[in-house]
């Protein structure tokens, strides 16, 4: 036989060879896929299981861990909670119950039924021997006193925030949510005057959250400082009341201020307005309860006062006139 002969003869044997053991490799590898099949399957399951017993188990737990911060805060008193004391200015039992009365209705006007309960109980539970509940502010602040410590059993159970998953669409979520009312709108059949008010309503709340919270950096920057300055937590829907609140016309003397282009102007107009909002001033600088004072003093004044202040005169006579020449 050839040298040719033999190498050609090789080259098949070693080829066929090859093929055989990639053959039985796959045929190893499908053995294997059907064999741990079924054990995945029951790791996965087991796996699956634990994790819902754990969820139950932590959730579970952390409500036990909530009743709990719900009753101290509502058995006895807390000595961390720190306020306005009273000040013995009103002359009758009758005049400070009254005092009470106007405070507590404005505070439940604006707050949850379950928040408003909880507040009252923890103030009841000792915590207002020297409160002055005669003010607002001090429901308020009883309110977030309440609302921090819920908060800390919140974050202490909280998981981890997931990854974001990748918008596909084009729109920002504010802005779809928008558009989707929109279309609700317009497929709603004439005479639905109702539910056309009820989503027109929507529409305004969320165009008005888009515009003046989620655009405008500088609010949102001024917010976050009160945010840190009075360790209060301002949820959407509040901010959206005080947005509300900004455009009335118990706002009006920061209404000016709010359209200057002079970013420490409008941020202390609106340091003012949240202040006179929340009726909380504690957490506001020494210049800026300077202001808000000097601000009140003036509104207080009559006309005539005025006049003296600014030296005006309602003389158009022959007779001249200060600083006109």
């Amino acid at each position: 036989m050839s040298l040719g002969r033999i190498s050609a003869v090789g080259t098949v044997g070693s080829e066929r060879s090859r093929a055989l053991r990639l053959e039985r490799e796959s045929d190893d590898r499908a053995r294997d896929e059907r064999q741990s099949a079924p054990i995945r399957a029951k790791i996965k399951e087991a796996t699956d299981i634990a994790a819902r017993t754990a969820g139950n188990l932590i959730a579970a737990e952390r409500q036990v861990e909530l009743n709990r911060v719900r009753r101290e805060l509502t058995s006895a008193p807390s000595p961390e909670f720190q306020t306005v004391d009273y000040d013995g200015r009103f002359k009758s039992a009758a005049e400070v119950t009254a005092g009470i009365d106007a405070a507590y209705a404005a505070f439940k006007a604006r707050t949850a039924d379950e928040d408003v309960k909880l507040t009252y109980d923890f103030l009841q539970a000792g915590n207002w021997q020297k409160a002055d509940t005669t003010r607002l502010e001090v429901w308020e602040a009883a309110y977030q006193f309440c609302l921090r410590k819920l908060k800390a059993v919140e974050d202490k159970y909280a998981a981890p925030d997931p990854e974001p998953a990748p918008e596909p669409e084009t729109l920002a979520p504010e802005d779809k949510i928008v558009a989707d009312l929109q279309r609700q709108l317009d497929a709603l059949p004439v005479g639905n005057s109702r539910e056309r008010e009820r989503l027109e309503r929507l529409v305004h709340q969320h165009q008005i959250k888009k515009e003046l919270l989620l655009d405008n950096e500088t609010f949102r920057n001024v917010m976050l400082s009160i945010c840190d300055d009075s360790g209060l937590q301002i949820p959407a829907k509040v901010n959206l009341q005080f947005l509300d609140f900004l455009k009335s016309s118990a706002a009006r003397d920061y209404q000016q201020g709010l359209k200057s282009s002079n970013l420490d102007e409008y941020a202390l107009n609106l340091r003012l307005a949240f202040s006179q909002f929340t009726a909380t001033d504690s957490w506001l600088s020494v210049p800026e309860k300077q202001e808000q004072a000097r601000r009140r003093n003036i509104a207080g004044y009559t006309s005539d006062q005025v006049k003296v202040i600014v030296g005006s005169t309602n003389s158009y006579g022959s007779g001249s006139q200060p600083g006109i020449r």
